[in-house]
Parts: C-alpha cells; structure tokens; sequence
C-alpha cells in the first residue's frame, strides 16, 4: 500500500475528514484530493507534521507496520516521547542554519558537563 493510501486509511479509522486534516496540517486540500485521485504521494519535508497529526509513528506510515491488518499500533507512553522527539525535529529543521550550528554547539557542550 502507498503512503497516500495509509494515510486515507488512517484518517478512516480517526474518523477525520480530509478537510480537517488539511486544517491542522497546513496541507491544501487540493494536494491531499491528488494524493487520492491521482496515487501521489505527500513531499518527504510534510511526513513528521502528517505523523504528529495522525498520532502515528513513522514507521506506520512509510513502512504500513500493523496497519496493513487494519490495526494501528498501540499509542502508549512510548509514542508521547516519539511526538515530542518529532516537534524536536521540525523545530530544528525550521531553523536557519547558524541556528542549527549554534544548537549543536550547545547540544555538545551541555553533554560536556552533564
């Protein structure tokens, strides 16, 4: 199954709407009705946001794990820390890149002396 396809399927099972789903991820509802009608699939730079908003890890949705049975994995205390480590993400990656620099130089002093 595609991306795209998980995604519809997800969205079945979260009882969303495609229109609230491009509300709460910014994503045109135009580009998800093509990921449907056409079989593309969502830009690699989109993927965390889709997954923080579906609540579903990664592995989910590129891999289809447990969703290929029509079972979502069980979202427990594990998958708290995942969207937090993926907020962490798009956070740097929203950064500009002496931002980036001077975060890891942090990042690397902080484990210095932790």
């Amino acid at each position: 199954m595609s991306i795209s396809g998980r995604i519809f399927e997800i969205l079945d099972e979260k009882h969303m709407t495609p229109y609230a789903f491009s509300k709460r991820t910014g994503i045109a509802r135009s580009t998800i009705s093509d990921w449907k009608t056409k079989g593309t699939n969502p830009a690699a730079d989109k993927i965390l946001m889709i997954c923080r908003v579906l609540d579903v890890p990664p592995e989910v949705l590129l891999g289809g794990k447990e969703i290929e049975d029509g079972q979502l994995p069980d979202q427990k205390a594990d998958s708290a820390i995942a969207a937090e480590d993926m907020q962490l993400l798009q956070d740097y990656h929203s950064l500009p890149e002496p931002g980036k620099k001077r975060l890891k130089t942090y990042m690397r002093r902080l484990k210095k002396v932790m």
